[in-house]
């Protein structure tokens, strides 16, 4: 894709954690116009010199066909102004955590304009949600918006001793992703607009986006509640006693696939699946009562 195509596009990223950073740096250094912004009671350090500093992408990118992309990324535009940066985006990417959806969105609804494509990255339901709100408050604004199951990358801030350096991690590219738009009249358009969004490229010239049946099917088809909640619950001790009992000084080290999935916990992950072939079903009250 043509650097100057990407640059006629102004994408407005909201959230500055690990996806927002992530995705801001990898849309500038693919040549699109970007503005970042982040509430600041909602993560007050989470812009702190980013205007001067800019976000390094560094890591392994791991991907099938060798997509790979890093640098030091400059931004257009760090505020936590929102209209100031939502004004005149075409693209505007939602990557806040589902926890922080209702409060970005009623903050966004009154300042959007008509024509502009709204990406939650991960959907989350945040889809859902952001459709009410435009209902209850501006029904009439012309807008697409959609999500997706995962982030492009599994990617992490660099921390060192508890300071920010400034930098995300790659531990890999996504070659195909799975979205869908709400209403599913705008899939179409929804998923064609991947092309003029620069974090998106290791799909455009990967696989390409996946269309789901609906937003429900990419809310259900995000991974992490199946992945996260058992390892963070069976390792409550390894994580509260990390630093204090064992492992190092720097509690930002910890990993909870590396610390935490043992190959009990990872069995917990996996028998709920499996269930219905692996068991009697006179067995299924003992099961439930286990994983439970």
């Amino acid at each position: 894709m043509a650097e100057q195509h990407l640059a006629d596009y102004t994408i407005a990223v909201l959230g500055a954690g690990a996806v927002g950073r992530s995705v801001a740096a990898d849309c500038k250094l693919a040549g699109n116009q970007v503005r970042l912004f982040d509430l600041p009671e909602f993560a007050p350090q989470s812009l702190k010199d980013l205007d001067k500093s800019g976000i390094e992408i560094q890591g392994f990118e791991y991907g099938k066909y060798n997509f790979k992309r890093s640098g030091v990324a400059k931004f257009d535009l760090v505020s936590d102004n929102l209209e100031e940066v939502v004004n005149g985006a075409q693209i505007i990417l939602v990557t806040v955590p589902s926890v922080g959806h209702q409060t970005f969105f009623k903050r966004l609804a009154p300042l959007l304009e008509d024509g502009q494509i709204i990406h939650i990255i991960p959907d989350n339901f945040g889809s859902l949600r952001l459709r009410k709100v435009l209902r209850e408050t501006r029904p009439d604004v012309n807008v697409v918006i959609g999500g997706w199951s995962s982030a492009p990358y599994g990617t992490r801030i660099v921390k060192e001793a508890g300071i920010d350096l400034k930098r995300v991690f790659f531990r890999y590219r996504a070659i195909s992703l799975r979205g869908a738009a709400l209403p599913s009249t705008d899939q179409e358009t929804f998923l064609k607009s991947t092309e003029h969004i620069g974090c998106f490229d290791s799909v455009t010239f990967g696989d390409g986006p996946v269309g789901g049946k609906t937003v429900l099917d990419i809310g259900f088809s995000n991974v992490n509640p199946t992945l996260h909640c058992p390892g963070t619950i069976l390792g409550a001790a390894v994580m509260e006693n990390y630093g204090r009992v064992f492992g190092g000084n720097d509690k930002s080290d910890f990993s909870i696939y590396s610390h935490v999935y043992t190959e009990s916990v990872s069995e917990v992950q996996f028998t709920p699946t499996f269930i219905p072939n692996r068991f009697p079903r006179s067995n299924m009250p003992f099961i439930k009562r286990r994983l439970s």
